[in-house]
Parts: structure tokens; C-alpha cells; sequence
């Protein structure tokens, strides 16, 4: 069982540009500043995982992302809100919808259109 924000990181990454490439531009800036921290043995460099929409330093930055995020943990968890910003470097690479065909196993794909 698998449980992931996006099936296709190419697109959703399109669609990140669309709403603001200088946004994506700085989160890629910082996934490079962090990926050079971690070979040097250094913290991770972080950001927020999610955001509200136009605040930058967020991976997702939408109203949907942000308000979907405040429900999943139990009240009793503490949530940073933090992510390796590195991750947005691997964004288009993750593209469930392409591997997901050649899976042995059955499958049940639920779709959020408006976490990106």
C-alpha cells in the first residue's frame, strides 16, 4: 500500500510553473542549496511542505494543499511542516502513472485534482 500527494510530478510541476516560475525557480535554488549541505555532511536545508497559496518556500502552495495537510496528522502529533527542499529536484522523475501499469499488483487509485 502506497499513499502519495501526486501521480505525475511532471505535470504537477508544470502546472507550479504555470502559477508562478519564479516561485519554482527559488525552490529550486534551495533544493540545490540543500543537496550540496547533505554531501558535506551538513543539516538539511529545509522549507514548508505545504503552504498557502502564493507563499513562497512552500513545495505546494495552495489553499487545498495547506488546509488537506492541517487534517491528516492526529491533534496530539506535532507537525513541523518541514521537507527537505531537495525533494522538489526529484519532482520530475516521480511519475507513478507511468510505473503503475507495469505492477503485478491490484491497485486502487483515488485522484485529488486540486492538491497542486
Amino acid at each position: 500500500m502506497s499513499q502519495a500527494p501526486l501521480a505525475d510530478g511532471r505535470a504537477a510541476l508544470v502546472r507550479m510553473v504555470k502559477r508562478s516560475a519564479t516561485h519554482v525557480l527559488g525552490l529550486c535554488a534551495a533544493g540545490v542549496r540543500d543537496t550540496l549541505r547533505a554531501r558535506r555532511g551538513r543539516e538539511p536545508y529545509t522549507g514548508k511542505a505545504v503552504g498557502r497559496r502564493g507563499e513562497h518556500g512552500a513545495v505546494p502552495a495552495t489553499a487545498e494543499a495547506y488546509e488537506g495537510m492541517l487534517r491528516l496528522p492526529p491533534s496530539d502529533v506535532p507537525n513541523d511542516n518541514e521537507v527537505s527542499v531537495r525533494v522538489i529536484l526529484s519532482l520530475p522523475f516521480f511519475r507513478a502513472v507511468v510505473a503503475a501499469p507495469g505492477s503485478p499488483a491490484p491497485g486502487l487509485v483515488p485522484v485529488e485534482t486540486a492538491l497542486v
